[in-house]
């Protein structure tokens, strides 16, 4: 689909390093098992190491649409943000393999001193945003926050300056 890989830049020692300090889940799926919906996993981000998935939307009537195909190296997780009024599902097309990644985890456990960390956390950021173009049709760009690349908690100024770029992007919506 994209270039782009959530290892990419990443050596071998450095990805079972990632995944472990993420506390990443390795799941297997039997075809035509559910494997997460957006009803209890709103915080997941998914990556298919093998095989294929899709994501379904399952409407109040009954109705089942195919949202999208999944395959190799593909992330899900943006797909439940931005739909949250039906019942979305990843749903496994076949037998595959999948890494589940939680916001939370990461977040929590996130160390800018890092720098497969850092890289891992950069390579998410530009898979979800060319996934978000390719809902919205809008250009999107990925960007590491001031505090984040100095490793520090935010300063006042920081607070000030994204409530002010929040305001004005409302402002113009």
């Amino acid at each position: 689909m994209y270039d782009i890989s959530l290892f990419s830049g990443l050596s071998d020692s450095d990805v079972k390093y990632v995944l472990n300090f993420f506390e990443v889940q390795k799941i297997s799926c039997k075809k035509d098992s559910i494997i997460v919906t957006n009803i209890k996993n709103t915080n997941t981000i998914g990556y298919v190491i093998s095989g294929e998935a899709a994501v379904v939307r399952y409407e109040y009537n009954g109705n089942r649409t195919v949202i999208s195909q999944l395959s190799e190296k593909d992330t899900f997780g943006k797909f439940f943000t931005s739909d949250i009024n039906n019942d979305l599902s990843i749903k496994a097309i076949e037998d595959c393999e999948i890494y589940l990644f939680n916001y939370d985890n990461i977040l929590k456990n996130y160390k800018s001193s890092n720098e497969a960390q850092v890289k891992f956390l950069n390579n998410i950021f530009i898979c979800l945003s060319k996934e978000l173009e390719k809902i919205t049709g809008l250009t999107s760009r990925c960007t590491v926050l001031g505090y984040m690349q100095r490793g520090g908690t935010p300063t006042a100024y920081d607070r000030v300056l994204s409530t002010k770029y929040g305001a004005k992007a409302m402002e113009l919506a």
